[in-house]
């Protein structure tokens, strides 16, 4: 993965011409070559899901269990959450509020799952009426 991101960065800062050449290049190659092996991972698991209800289920249910711990980890989610088991549902999900911008905006810090020094700042675009909002996310 470090060279493909090392090759990116280079096609970014490269001529005009080298990109339009490479662009062309990348565009023949097949997605589960160009997007390497977490694509071709999860693309193996959209297809399985469309058969296969038993693997949708299970795996809803660890996604569930995995949001769920890191949300417990919260400040903000964790009362929210005291009342709800090991094993969440959609409709436990479906109990916790919604969240505007403006209430992100106001309790960020209670918000964050981890430090906030082992996280990246990230921007939204906004819209033209509405303040981008800035928050930090988990590095890689």
């Amino acid at each position: 993965m470090r060279t493909l991101d090392r090759l990116r960065g280079s096609y970014v800062h490269a001529p005009g011409w080298v990109q339009a050449t490479g662009g062309r290049l990348l565009g023949a190659l097949p997605p589960r070559l160009l997007y390497g092996e977490t694509f071709r991972r999860f693309r193996a698991e959209i297809d399985r899901s469309a058969c296969d209800a038993a693997f949708v289920e299970a795996r809803q249910r660890q996604e569930l269990a995995a949001l769920f711990a890191a949300a417990r980890r919260t400040t903000h989610y964790a009362p929210l959450l005291a009342g709800i088991g090991p094993s969440p549902t959609l409709a436990d999900l479906a109990r916790l509020p919604v969240l505007d911008k403006q209430q992100v905006r106001e309790n960020l810090a209670g918000l964050l799952a981890r430090p906030a020094a082992e996280m990246d700042e990230v921007t939204t675009g906004g819209t033209c009426s509405m303040v981008p909002l800035t928050w930090t996310r988990a590095a890689a």
